[in-house]
């Protein structure tokens, strides 16, 4: 499996990810992104940086991908972890599941990242 990372088109990944998440409506206000890339040069994923608090410290992250593609592999958790806590260094990044969302719990225990 072959996945690459693109940064710079925060407008387009989070239009993708805005569209895949029922109560972002209005979209992301200012923000950063991740998009994730799969061998077909489709954007499958995608990681959007908002609402960074520099005086506390903390960045909220919302993530969404298509169905049924593998992506949140260790190196796009080392590279989440990289941009908030690196590059941006923060000392927590903020990400809310909603109840219910199986399929974010099924495609990290489907994935390498907690292995």
């Amino acid at each position: 499996m072959t996945l690459r990372y693109i940064y710079g088109q925060d407008e387009t990944v989070a239009r993708f990810v805005a569209q895949m998440i029922p109560h972002v409506d209005r979209g992301f206000p200012k923000c950063e992104t991740i998009g994730v890339v799969d061998a077909n040069n489709r954007l499958i994923a995608g990681v959007v940086y908002y609402y960074e608090n520099k005086r506390n410290g903390t960045i909220e992250v919302a993530t969404a991908a298509l169905p049924n593609t593998v992506w949140f592999t260790r190196e796009t958790l080392k590279r989440m972890a990289e941009f908030a806590f690196v590059r941006c260094r923060c000392q927590m990044a903020i990400l809310r599941v909603r109840a219910g969302t199986s399929g974010c719990c099924a495609n990290s225990r489907a994935s390498d990242a907690c292995s």
